[in-house]
């Protein structure tokens, strides 16, 4: 594999389900007023402001982290409006926050039945997690597929350019956000991108990756194994790690094909059982080199 160049990190989503929190006690300081009731006008119909202020009656719950009232409250709710993609995602995501995995998969499922396009990201992005969370890889690989699919037939909430989280786990050393592109992404055509958002320098604002890509120089090998699945359009990938933005360092290779993402993962795991990178310690100041030059000033005025 030929010296890798770096490539641009991609900007990353907010809309990344995180690890759930478990279902904390009520804390006597929190908030426990209802938001101010929401009226109809302008771009809020009747419909939308009813389901919203019935929605908003689980708030106080939620800032107190009682994700099992909440939970009650909103399933309450679901019996108004059973085909409310946005209720249904609401009632979803409160089913992971209060710890049930399973219950909220068929929520989701429903709000994608609903209404594909509408809140197809989030709700993507929340399967994908549950299946990996439950250990139901084929599922995830299934669901990850469809997501494919879905912004490849036209789906506009699924970015095609910046890619769009498929995972969010730690190692201990690490919180990771995995970045998955559609279709092959950029000149070593990357599949998925683990951010390592722990080691970010503080200097140059780098966040360190590990690409999953396949690089054209690596397909001719490809082909001269597998020609007939060459022919057909796979390619064999490697695990690209960037500790900095000018230093690429081959983990792994994958020279039979594209590797399922639980093995990526696994591996991604394994490597970083101690950080990747470590430019700067805490109080240290940034070299010189990591600042723009100061501006040139004429002696000739």
């Amino acid at each position: 594999m030929q010296k890798i160049l770096p490539i641009l990190l991609a900007s990353t989503l907010s809309l990344a389900q995180q690890t759930p929190s478990p279902s904390k006690s009520p804390t006597p300081s929190c908030a426990t007023e209802a938001p101010p009731k929401i009226v109809p006008g302008p771009g809020m119909s009747e419909y939308a402001a009813s389901r919203e202020n019935a929605l908003a009656a689980a708030v106080p719950a939620e800032r107190c982290h009682d994700y099992e009232t909440a939970m009650r409250i909103y399933l309450k709710v679901l019996e108004s409006y059973p085909n409310d993609a946005r209720a249904l995602n609401i009632v979803g995501q409160a089913a992971v926050r209060a710890g049930h995995i399973e219950e909220s998969i068929p929520l989701f499922q429903r709000s994608l039945l609903a209404d594909p396009s509408k809140y197809s990201l989030g709700v993507r992005a929340s399967l994908m997690q549950d299946f990996i969370q439950l250990g139901r890889w084929q599922d995830f690989e299934a669901q990850r597929l469809n997501a494919r699919k879905a912004l490849l037939a036209g789906d506009r909430s699924l970015p095609t350019e910046n890619g769009y989280p498929i995972d969010t786990f730690g190692t201990g050393n690490e919180f990771i956000r995995v970045i998955e592109f559609p279709t092959l992404h950029g000149r070593f055509h990357t599949r998925d991108r683990f951010l390592l958002y722990e080691e970010k320098d503080p200097c140059t604002g780098f966040v360190p990756y590990i690409d999953l890509g396949s690089d054209d120089i690596d397909q001719v090998e490809f082909a001269r194994q597998h020609p007939d699945r060459a022919a057909a359009g796979d390619r064999s990938f490697s695990l690209v790690a960037y500790p900095t933005a000018n230093s690429p360092a081959l983990i792994k290779s994958y020279p039979d094909g594209e590797p399922a993402y639980q093995t990526v993962r696994a591996d991604v795991f394994a490597q970083m059982k101690q950080r990747l990178a470590a430019p700067h310690g805490p109080g240290e100041a940034c070299p010189r080199s990591n600042f723009p030059p100061e501006p040139r000033r004429d002696s000739q005025r």
